[in-house]
Formats: structure tokens, C-alpha cells, sequence
């Protein structure tokens, strides 16, 4: 029987995996544990666009398979991807001044477009990947949903 799914709270984003006008999917926290989003769906409501994300637990398995390979891209591609609060305050990646300093995200943050370190990276992930297996999402079901600015750390109590 398939499970209700819930608004969750608390959330907040660590890094994102897929990015087109914001996070399509990443890792995030909640209730301090490492969970996996995507984007559910996107639509207008009231001349204002929204983002739904599907929420995810992962096995510790595959908290190994994503913190490693993020750690490769680290390493190799950059940190652009990352999000991490400063002086106790979350930061938003696109944005400066209210929200805080930018931080080092999509292109604002240390990065290579070195096709050596591009392809460094793809190598030592699939090695990786071939020996301990890849994430997937086949067969799960989200355990709950946010909204795009609850990525952030911003709890929002309207559904849409």
C-alpha cells in the first residue's frame, strides 16, 4: 500500500547533482541524516513558479556511493556545487547582499573546465562505481516533499 507523503521540515540542501534554474536534484539533510531530492514537479501558482522535490532515504551503502562520489568531484571538477552555512547563517547560492555572501556554487565557486580533470574524474568514478555499484533510484519511494526554498533552510507552511 503506498504511504502518504508529507511536507517534510527542516531540511537543507548539501549539494546538488543536477542543476537547470536552480536544484533539480542533490543530497540534503534531514533530521541530521543524508536523504537524496529531485524534482517532482514544477508549476505556476498565482503568477509565481514553484519547484516540488521528492524526498528520499538512502541506505548507508549508498551514503557511502554519494559522499564518494562527490568526494571525486570535489577533487577533480570543483566546489561549485556545494552549500554550507557561514557564521551560523545559510547562504544562498545565486544571491548577494540580504541572503548574505555568495557562495561557491554553479559558477561562482573554484572550478575546472580542464578536459584532463574531466576526464580523471569520470575515470576514477567509474572504477568506483564498477566495483562497489552505483546510486539508483528504481523501486523507492519518496518519504515526503519540499518546496525549492525549503532547500535553503526556509520552512514554508502554504501548499500549492
Amino acid at each position: 500500500m503506498k504511504q502518504q507523503q508529507q511536507q517534510l521540515k527542516n531540511t537543507r540542501i548539501m549539494w546538488h547533482l543536477e542543476y537547470w534554474d536552480g536544484p533539480q536534484s542533490g543530497v540534503l539533510l534531514y533530521n541530521n541524516e543524508i536523504h537524496y531530492f529531485k524534482v517532482q514537479s514544477v508549476g505556476p501558482v498565482n503568477e509565481d513558479w514553484y519547484r516540488k522535490h521528492a524526498v528520499y532515504e538512502v541506505s548507508d551503502d549508498d551514503k557511502i556511493r554519494l559522499t564518494t562520489t562527490h568526494a571525486i568531484w570535489q577533487a577533480h571538477i570543483g566546489l561549485h556545487t556545494d552549500y554550507w552555512p557561514l557564521n551560523g547563517r545559510e547562504l544562498h547560492p545565486r544571491r548577494g547582499t540580504q541572503h548574505g555572501p555568495k557562495v561557491p556554487c554553479l559558477h561562482y565557486g573554484p572550478r575546472t573546465d580542464s578536459d584532463f580533470a574531466w576526464d580523471e574524474y569520470r575515470t576514477l568514478t567509474k572504477y568506483w562505481e564498477a566495483k562497489h555499484g552505483a546510486f539508483a533510484l528504481e523501486g523507492r519511494e519518496p518519504i515526503g516533499w519540499i518546496y525549492h526554498d525549503q532547500l535553503y533552510g526556509k520552512d514554508k507552511e502554504v501548499e500549492k
